[in-house]
C-alpha cells in the first residue's frame, strides 16, 4: 500500500531538449496510469498513450494559435486528460 502511495504521489519528469524557438521537445517519464503497481498489466500500449498525449497537446497548443511558452503546460494538461479518459473508459 505504501508504494502505491508513493508511485500515485510522484509528479511526472519533464525534460525540455535545448531546440530552436520554433521547436521545441518535450520528453515527459510520467508515473503512467497504464503502468501503475497496482495493475497486473497494461490497460493500453504506451506507445498509444504516448500518441494520444501528443495529439491532445497538439490541439490545445493550436487552439491557443501556437503561441509560445506554454508547451509543458500543455503537454502536462494533455496527460492529465487522456490518464482520465483512460481510467474511465477502462478503469
Amino acid at each position: 500500500m505504501r508504494n502505491q502511495s508513493a508511485a500515485l504521489s510522484r509528479a511526472p519528469e519533464v525534460q525540455v531538449a535545448a531546440a530552436p524557438a520554433a521547436t521545441i521537445s518535450l520528453q515527459v517519464k510520467p508515473a503512467s496510469v497504464a503502468a501503475l503497481p497496482f495493475r497486473r498489466r497494461e490497460i493500453i500500449p504506451e506507445g498509444l498513450r504516448q500518441e494520444m498525449i501528443r495529439k491532445a497537446a497538439y490541439l490545445r497548443a493550436q487552439s491557443r494559435g501556437f503561441a509560445p511558452g506554454h508547451e509543458v503546460e500543455d503537454w502536462l494538461e494533455a496527460e492529465q486528460e487522456i490518464n482520465e479518459v483512460i481510467i474511465r473508459r477502462y478503469g
